[in-house]
């Protein structure tokens, strides 16, 4: 009984390696052109993906945070959940054309809600943090050895100099009241170079990624699902 059990296990494991290899073979086809294997890959992913995070966000948000709440809390303020749950359904509501403009009303509340929240953290994060760390120096600990003769301490010193002054000079470079000659267009030239470290560093990034993707995919078709290598 039990090895019934377990050879059933690895007949539906091993189909479902068949199943994620020739998807991820009919994905990769589309670096030679677009196709219909590799179309049909990205509607099954795309529907996966969907119906997963729909299954997903009803137990997770609408079971535990409503219909449970509603059933067995006591609070009398449990009622109140009826008015998002009235905004969800309005906003569900834009997949039927008739009425789709009823969705713009719980959407505006969403996207305004959205951005009350997200603002303070963005600025924090992308703005003031940015500025902290440009202009405070740590003079403690290893910083300070900068002016006694450690040539680490003064190469992180003189690195810090460099983000602070190539920070400026990109801000300069945004600055359009000041025609961009002389000394203020060199300040501005260096900020075009140092922009352009930037997008590129932001770029093999992202290509590094997609290459750290691409491997995953290889290694599972050659080590799972062939064997070819261990």
């Amino acid at each position: 009984m039990e090895g019934t059990i377990l050879h059933n296990m690895f007949a539906i494991e091993n189909w479902w390696k068949l199943a994620s290899a020739l998807c991820t073979i009919a994905i990769l086809s589309f670096i030679y052109k677009d196709n219909v294997l590799f179309k049909i890959a990205e509607s099954i992913m795309i529907g996966v993906a969907a119906g997963y995070m729909l299954v997903t966000l009803y137990f997770q948000t609408l079971h535990t945070d409503l219909v449970l709440r509603l059933i067995y809390d006591e609070d009398p303020l449990k009622w109140l959940l009826l008015i998002p749950a009235f905004l969800g359904v309005l906003l569900a509501l834009r997949l039927f054309p008739k009425v789709s403009w009823l969705s713009r009303f719980p959407l505006a509340i969403l996207v305004g809600v959205g951005v009350g929240q997200g603002l303070p953290v963005v600025l924090q994060a992308s703005v003031l943090e940015q500025v902290r760390g440009n202009v405070i120096i740590d003079f403690t600990g290893e910083l300070s050895r900068a002016f006694i003769g450690d040539w680490g301490a003064l190469s992180l010193f003189t690195a810090h100099i460099l983000v602070v002054v190539g920070s400026l000079c990109a801000l300069i470079y945004f600055y359009f009241s000041k025609a961009h000659t002389g000394l203020f267009g060199g300040l501005a030239k260096f900020g075009i170079i140092i922009l352009m470290i930037g997008f590129g560093a932001s770029f093999g990034f992202t290509i590094q990624g997609r290459i750290a993707l691409f491997a995953d995919r290889v290694l599972f078709i050659l080590r799972d699902w062939t064997g070819l290598i261990t």
